[in-house]
């Protein structure tokens, strides 16, 4: 099974991180979560993955300038995130059961 790496393309992080799995030969499947939309179930099981909270895959800087309100419940966080893809965390890399939030590329294979 190929590693999944949900990313925007202007995200430095990504970029990266891509490298690095490109250096390694490892098989990726990309998902550019700012055009193929998540869905709410698709959301959650990421979410479970990381074992985090929803809030925790929200970037407060880009949820401000997007507008999106402070003090939303996890039902509100989801429909933010899939009304403005932008806010999400990035990259979140999947590598089958396990994923993680990529902030520090040089740590990817932690999750293998």
């Amino acid at each position: 099974m190929a590693v999944v790496i949900y990313h925007n393309p202007g995200c430095s992080k990504f970029l990266k991180t891509l490298r690095i799995f490109q250096d390694k030969g490892v098989s990726l499947e990309i998902v550019e979560y700012m055009q193929t939309l998540l869905d709410v179930t698709e959301l959650k099981r990421i979410v479970g993955l990381l074992g985090v909270s929803v809030g925790d895959i929200v970037c407060a800087k880009e949820a401000a300038e997007e507008g999106v309100v402070a003090g939303l419940d996890d039902e509100g966080l989801f429909a933010a995130i899939i009304d403005h893809p932008r806010i999400m965390q990035r990259p979140i890399v999947i590598n089958d059961d396990r994923a993680a939030i990529r902030r520090l590329p040089e740590n990817v294979f932690d999750i293998f």
